[in-house]
């Protein structure tokens, strides 16, 4: 009898254990990226033209957590290179775009604030601002 309550009470660990461990995995795939569903994705065209970005160098708008797929496109008529730089967290860039080229960039805006935006070939002119609004 002995036996059959020690084989009984192994069976009902290793069951515990079996959970135990279906739960984290489970936790763990809702950790990962594949897990949580996918950043909304908003697309923003800029224009490279007469040394301004669209004309104004506009102040863009988004939302913590928002992924923006910028796109950008030199439109100068003459032979003026540009590229777009964005300054914070996780630093991104163009390569550089000589006139009538594109070139696209996605970023995951994941805290509120000022992100700055310009032209390194150009600073002072070609300089915007993406303002990141909590949710």
């Amino acid at each position: 009898m002995r036996f059959a309550g020690f084989v009984k009470g192994r069976l009902c660990g290793l069951f515990v254990a079996g959970l135990a461990g279906a739960a984290l995995l489970l936790a763990a795939a809702f950790a990962l990226p594949w897990g949580r569903p996918a950043a909304p994705v908003r697309e923003i065209r800029l224009e490279a033209r007469g040394i301004t970005w669209n004309g104004s160098n506009p102040t863009l708008t988004a939302r913590v957590g928002e992924r923006l797929r910028i796109t950008v496109r030199n439109a100068e008529p003459g032979p003026v290179p540009h590229d777009l730089r964005l300054v914070g967290p996780g630093v991104r860039a163009t390569h550089l775009l000589q006139p009538g080229e594109e070139a696209t960039l996605e970023v995951l805006l994941d805290r509120p604030g000022r992100y700055a935006y310009g032209c390194s070939l150009h600073p002072g002119l070609m300089d915007g601002v993406i303002e990141v609004q909590a949710r």
